[in-house]
């Protein structure tokens, strides 16, 4: 899509279009089919995936602290954030390593940050809460819709349900 046709579709539109074109592509199986997806999503990719912004994409990190932040609801704050990060990924993080993106996902608008009551076990500190904004959310939801899609075809070897 141009930037031009871009305009003039409604977003769930414009999901709607992506999810389309990726499917066909991935029902083809020539080399010219995959190599074109490869250039669309390599070109136009980012116009979808943030918006009007022409950002790149959100790095995967930022993606899985904001549906972290999600999942824990009203009990997200830094450390429960970092031990949800670590069960989603499976992986062992640095506390710290949260604090960047968290940093610059409030930065951007996709979270919004409430110092809760101090808290005597704390030394008297407060914790700092973290929600969603309505744009996080739907930055979420669009990439779901792009995850889902990409995945819907992939063959048994790899595919995450069957290994």
């Amino acid at each position: 899509l141009t930037l031009e046709e871009k305009g003039s579709l409604s977003e769930e539109e414009l999901v709607e279009n992506v999810y389309e074109r990726i499917k066909d592509y991935l029902e083809d199986e020539t080399v010219e089919t995959v190599l074109n997806m490869a250039n669309a999503l390599k070109h136009r990719w980012f116009l979808f995936y943030q918006g009007e912004g022409l950002q790149p994409a959100m790095p995967r990190i930022e993606e899985i602290i904001l549906i972290a932040v999600w999942r824990l609801q009203d009990n997200a704050y830094g450390v429960t954030i970092h031990k949800e990060v670590e069960i989603l990924t499976g992986g062992t993080w640095n506390l710290g390593a949260i604090y960047g993106p968290l940093s610059r996902l409030h930065k951007n608008g996709y979270v919004t940050v409430e110092k809760g009551e101090p808290v005597a076990e704390r030394g008297g500190r407060s914790k700092i809460f973290y929600s969603l904004t309505p744009e996080a959310k739907d930055v979420l939801r669009r990439i779901h819709v792009i995850n889902s899609a990409t995945w819907e075809k992939i063959p048994p070897f790899i595919n995450p349900e069957e290994a």
